[in-house]
């Protein structure tokens, strides 16, 4: 059976946007998508003669946003969205479609997603930003079961929890000398498309505006998705030769939601043939966040229960810098020229007579 290239992201399309679908891999041989009809709508009721029809003047009709055109439009107009972005919340769905090599499958997680800016407009430096996923649901194939992992960032340490394999490990990224973001595309577990910078973005990738429906299949059973698709902006990245994240991608896509530029869909083809889906639904900005939304404490054997396999980790340290002593000041005032080796025998006083040699005020040379 022909098997779509973008089956994983019709997939989460379809099911975030309620359309029936029978199966995950599309083909010709596959029964058509049963949409319900959309019930007839009465004619509305004319106007009567009899009253006057108010017309709203020309002055009065709200002025429409200009067009983006251009990929250095959409990056100003996201930056420009992202000044006042504190907090962020969303239902999210993420596909993982395997390589034909290892079996092709695809792997969905359902859960949510949250985010904090805590220094939401920075503009210069590193911002300090916290994301919390919390996947509750996995289905592989026809195969539905619960399954609860999360992945937690709190501005310094990156915490992957397996609650059924009792798994925690923990790992300390930022430091007074490493400043990494798994925010970043090619940093963190998956490319989320909250919180991108411009200069990352630029610095790491060459970004086109592509149309919103790229790659996206035509046929009556997609219309609803291309509509969904049709009311977003696609931003296509191409990865930089000799950048990391030309080791880990072919090509990364955006997608953000025309009007407040709020994230909608992720999409990365990686290196090994693998493609990962991001899709977001019930997206909410600057949303009250639960207080423990970014804990990454290990869990608790009175709580969580015993039996855990808990590993914490810590880049590192480097080594330390050798001490210079400077050399002490010389009767003058000033340092000698050559530092003065503590280990180097002492040197002879010039104003002081040579041990060694014979003394021309003693008889027979003080012998």
């Amino acid at each position: 059976m022909a098997v779509c290239r973008n089956s994983g992201l019709i997939a989460a399309l379809a099911v975030a946007s309620g359309l029936a679908i029978p199966a995950l891999a599309w083909g010709a041989d596959e029964p058509a998508v049963t949409t319900p009809p959309v019930p007839a709508m009465a004619p509305a009721p004319m106007p009567s003669p009899a009253k006057a029809v108010s017309v709203t003047p020309a002055s009065a009709t709200p002025v429409a946003k200009p067009a983006i055109s251009t990929a250095d439009e959409l990056l100003d107009a996201l930056a420009v969205a992202d000044r006042d972005l504190r907090t962020f919340s969303a239902s999210m769905q993420y596909i993982k479609v395997f390589p034909a090599a290892q079996g092709g499958d695809i792997h969905i997680r359902r859960g949510t997603l949250n985010f904090q800016n805590q220094d939401p407009g920075l503009q210069i430096g590193r911002p300090r930003r916290a994301f919390a996923v919390r996947f509750s649901e996995l289905i592989i194939g026809a195969t539905r079961r619960d399954e609860l992992r999360s992945f937690i960032f709190d501005g310094t340490w990156l915490v992957e929890r397996d609650e059924g394999g009792k798994q925690f490990f923990k790992r300390r990224i930022v430091t007074e000398t490493s400043n990494a973001d798994p925010l970043r595309i090619g940093e963190g577990p998956f490319p989320l498309p909250i919180g991108q910078r411009r200069a990352d973005i630029v610095g790491a990738f060459e970004v086109s505006l592509a149309d919103p429906l790229e790659n996206v299949p035509t046929g009556e059973r997609f219309d609803k998705l291309r509509v969904m698709l049709t009311k977003a902006y696609q931003l296509k990245l191409s990865p930089r030769p000799g950048t990391r994240q030309a080791r880990d991608y072919r090509e990364v896509r955006l997608w953000y939601r025309q009007g407040d530029y709020l994230p909608v869909f992720a999409q990365s083809v990686n290196t090994d043939e693998s493609r990962h889906e991001i899709f977001l639904i019930n997206v909410e900005k600057n949303p009250k966040l639960p207080a423990t939304a970014f804990v990454t404490d290990a869990p608790d054997p009175a709580v969580d229960g015993g039996g855990w396999t808990v590993e914490i980790s810590e880049p590192p340290a480097r080594p330390a810098s050798p001490q210079v002593t400077p050399p002490p000041l010389m009767p003058s005032g000033k340092r000698p020229a050559k530092p003065i080796d503590p280990n180097a025998p002492a040197q002879a006083d010039p104003n002081q007579p040579d041990p060694n040699q014979p003394d021309p005020n003693q008889p027979d040379g003080g012998n």
